[in-house]
């Protein structure tokens, strides 16, 4: 049987569907909490109304619920009807709703055990399918998750690297709406990595030459309150050989980083990319001393922090780490340590791990002369060698993983 959250603000419903044997939480009353219980991806179906307290809009909330678990199965109650509203549902997949006051408890139930019934019939139907033969082939499955990372580290890592390649693979080999945001406030330059310019193409106005890049465009549209969805779009660059992938371009001025930006921006357009994405990449600067790192590193779910296989590097770590968890109050459990460029005479492994033992040592990813060629532009293949660690990274992350290919029939 499905699994039920109710966020309907009240618990009636909920005491009688429990008292009818369905599995059922709630209920919730605010959309803070509702947004917990649907990070936990063990809930089917949500029992939601459309005026349920909290940030976002009904609109917004839909999207917010769609970007967390695109799965999950969703029954709306409206406060009033609203045909607007109800093509937009309609449009996004929602079939299920209802005009408060005019249902029962019986067209409640009657949905549920319609998507009971259509979950065993395609059990059914699949088991009966003698042509049905099974490959050892194995498939990668994109999970149910929003991921913000911070890509952060040591000076001269492979940090950018880190999260150009990352997210270009991620984006070949899944279906996740994957962003990059360039929070390098100094010296912004992800955009040379996926060889995109600075500027957004489809912004139809010029700002001097020192803010000609996303990131200056949307604070800019903020402070004129011209900062909306349709706005937030034009500002995002994308790379045809890189799929699923779109980057916020960074700031390279000093003068604006130190007088212009803060984190009042920064939050905001956080917000608008979780509406939209499914994992976002907040790339940045080594420096402590900048708002936007401490900002990234303080609003991501995990900390990807890269470091070379050596001991300046190892302690250079582990004194960073402890500022900022000292000062900023992080969670260790955040920080998943990368071992950037392993080589065959590095430190050994179990060495790096014991030296860093408070922390979570999550991948080593080998050195490869190939890199220098992607870097350079001459080749866009990442090599196999980091494909693979990248694939237990994500596996291990929650992003995707392998699944054989009856398994695979059976994710509806």
């Amino acid at each position: 049987m499905y699994r039920i959250i109710s966020a309907l603000g009240g618990d009636f419903i909920k005491n009688k569907l429990v008292e009818a044997k369905y599995d059922v939480v709630g209920d919730i009353d605010n959309q803070e909490n509702l947004f917990k219980y649907l990070n936990k991806k063990i809930y089917n179906i949500l029992l939601l109304s459309d005026s349920l307290a909290g940030f976002y809009s009904k609109y917004g909330l839909i999207k917010k619920i769609k970007a967390i678990n695109k799965k999950v199965k969703i029954i709306v109650i409206l406060e009033e009807k609203d045909e607007k509203f109800e093509q937009y549902l309609l449009e996004n997949g929602i079939e299920d709703f209802f005009n408060n006051g005019k249902f029962t408890l019986e067209d409640i139930i009657s949905r549920l055990n319609k998507y009971e019934e259509t979950k065993n019939s395609q059990k059914i139907f699949l088991k009966s399918d003698s042509k049905v033969e099974e490959k050892e082939e194995n498939y990668l499955v994109t999970l149910n998750s929003q991921n913000i990372f911070a890509i952060f580290g040591n000076s001269g890592c492979g940090k950018s690297a880190f999260s150009y390649l990352y997210s270009k693979y991620l984006g070949e080999v899944s279906n996740l709406k994957i962003l990059v945001i360039d929070f390098d406030t100094e010296k912004g330059d992800i955009n040379l990595f996926f060889q995109l310019p600075s500027k957004p193409k489809d912004v139809e106005y010029e700002l001097p030459e020192d803010k000609n890049s996303a990131l200056n465009y949307l604070v800019d549209m903020i402070d004129k309150n011209v900062f909306a969805e349709y706005n937030f779009e034009k500002c995002l660059l994308t790379k045809q050989e890189v799929l699923n992938v779109e980057v916020i371009t960074g700031n390279k001025s000093l003068n604006i980083c130190l007088n212009t930006l803060m984190p009042m921006y920064y939050e905001k357009i956080l917000e608008m990319a979780k509406l939209k994405f499914d994992v976002i990449f907040l790339d940045v600067s080594s420096s402590l001393f900048l708002d936007s790192t401490q900002f990234a590193v303080c609003s991501a779910t995990d900390i990807f922090f890269v470091i070379e296989p050596n001991m300046l590097s190892i302690e250079r770590a582990k004194r960073t780490l402890s500022d900022i968890c000292e000062n900023w109050n992080i969670d260790k459990k955040k920080i998943k340590i990368l071992v950037n460029k392993y080589k065959k005479y590095s430190l050994e492994k179990e060495l790096i791990k014991e030296l860093l033992k408070d922390y979570e040592v999550i991948s080593f990813i080998p050195y490869s002369e190939e890199i220098e060629e992607i870097l350079n532009m001459r080749n866009s293949n990442i090599p196999k060698s980091i494909k693979e660690e990248f694939e237990f990274l994500s596996s291990d992350m929650g992003l995707i993983r392998k699944i054989k290919f009856m398994d695979r029939l059976f994710l509806k």
